[in-house]
């Protein structure tokens, strides 16, 4: 949508009232967007060409907007460029003067809402301070703290004077659905990007004691947090509330928005400090989980902490471990899905048996042949565990992709 089309509207109205006349715009093509009287909307003009090349105002002949009616078009400026044509028509009584005042009018309301379509929505503001907030991590909290208050009194209770509890929101593919390749979110995306953000906002109504308290924002790429405020020292009572229920969450985005949608539950944390804690406890619940379990939509903190330490050992450490136990058992994926299968049953093997549908003995014979190939009987329990840490070192391990190809092992199958 271009500068007069976008104030077209605003124009016709306000004319209207104020000559008491009947008026219509042409784009640079020199077609009515818009008209007082309607029936002109989509006629092309073709005298507006030479008004819109020599800027230049002129009288459109007898016919050309309507029968027996005579007009005057006049070019209309933005920013020092033609933009499109103000038709007047003429009754009888159309002045030089009249035609100047309505140029100027018409110039000076495309210039207000071009104004107002580049100022921040009170949404986006919101955005922005919690992007910065979150990501920009600044030291000193005095002044996230001040423009909190400044956002308070003008814009909306962001209230950091509050504990919150923290969820991260992932919809898969987001982004490029429904923004495309903007940088920026256009008018029409960012209606889109309201639209999630509110039907998020009630999604989550009944953790807050009203919907103010539930704050959505938008965080670029895939992702929104959700941000819900507790009562004094109730804190820890809300996070449970939203751990109890987080698995029914999911559906409920699913059936409001037609999304997939993962959620990364952190740990709860009271203050300011907490929140920026939960927030980075939520990105790598979101990227650890989606490793570990692919096939879960909800993901928490508490669940994946074990991979996040084995995650900060050096790359090259726990490759050498991955290789000195798993390098034998990466091209059997029937021994990996029997291990993930004996694991997620918690070592019990009548139940990892009846899980994969064969006799006990032939468990013990893969379990046999697991042994031989690396060393470690997973029947024992202190095997397993340097069987698990391994596996753990290979699911998020930062080339998983390729070593997933090399072994013909997908990695989706290792764990539950």
């Amino acid at each position: 949508m271009n500068f007069i089309e976008l104030a077209s509207s605003a124009i016709i109205d306000k004319l209207k009232s104020v000559l008491d006349q009947d008026v219509a715009i042409t784009d640079l093509t020199g077609t009515v967007v818009a008209d007082s009287e309607i029936k002109n909307f989509g006629k092309h003009l073709p005298t507006t060409a030479l008004v819109l090349k020599n800027n230049k105002t002129m009288p459109l002949p007898k016919g050309e907007l309507e029968a027996e009616v005579t007009a005057w078009a006049t070019p209309l400026i933005y920013d020092n460029q033609v933009v499109g044509s103000l038709i007047l028509k003429d009754n009888g009584r159309v002045t030089e003067e009249q035609i100047n005042l309505a140029k100027s009018l018409a110039e000076l309301l495309i210039h207000q809402v071009m104004v107002l379509r580049m100022l921040p929505t009170t949404s986006q503001v919101l955005d922005k301070f919690f992007y910065d907030l979150f990501e920009g991590q600044e030291n000193d909290k005095t002044k996230p703290l001040e423009q909190s208050r400044f956002l308070d009194i003008h814009y909306y209770k962001v209230g950091l004077d509050r504990d919150r509890i923290v969820v991260l929101i992932n919809i898969p593919g987001f982004w490029q659905k429904l923004l495309g390749q903007n940088i920026v979110p256009q008018e029409t995306e960012q209606a889109k990007v309201e639209h999630y953000k509110q039907t998020i906002q009630q999604i989550f109504k009944p953790y807050g004691a009203s919907l103010e308290d539930i704050l959505v924002t938008y965080f670029s790429g895939d992702n929104f947090i959700v941000l819900i405020a507790a009562p004094p020292e109730s804190g820890q009572k809300t996070h449970e509330q939203v751990l109890n229920n987080a698995d029914t969450i999911p559906g409920l985005i699913k059936n409001s928005l037609g999304e997939t949608a993962l959620l990364a539950v952190p740990n709860f944390h009271a203050g300011l400090d907490g929140l920026l804690k939960a927030y980075n406890q939520a990105k790598i619940t979101l990227s650890l989980g989606k490793k570990l379990y692919p096939v879960n939509h909800v993901f928490f903190y508490r669940e994946v902490i074990l991979a996040k330490m084995i995650n900060q050992i050096p790359a090259a450490e726990q490759q050498y471990f991955i290789n000195y136990y798993l390098k034998s058992l990466l091209k059997k994926p029937p021994l990996l899905k029997t291990l993930s299968a004996y694991f997620s049953a918690d070592l019990d093997l009548k139940a990892t048996a009846q899980k994969l549908n064969i006799h006990k003995n032939t468990l013990y014979y893969r379990f046999d042949k697991i042994e031989k190939l690396i060393g470690l009987d997973p029947r024992s329990f202190h095997n397993a565990i340097k069987i698990v840490l391994a596996l753990l070192m290979y699911q998020i391990s930062a080339d998983v992709e390729s070593k997933n190809t090399n072994s013909q092992v997908p990695v989706n199958q290792l764990f539950g």
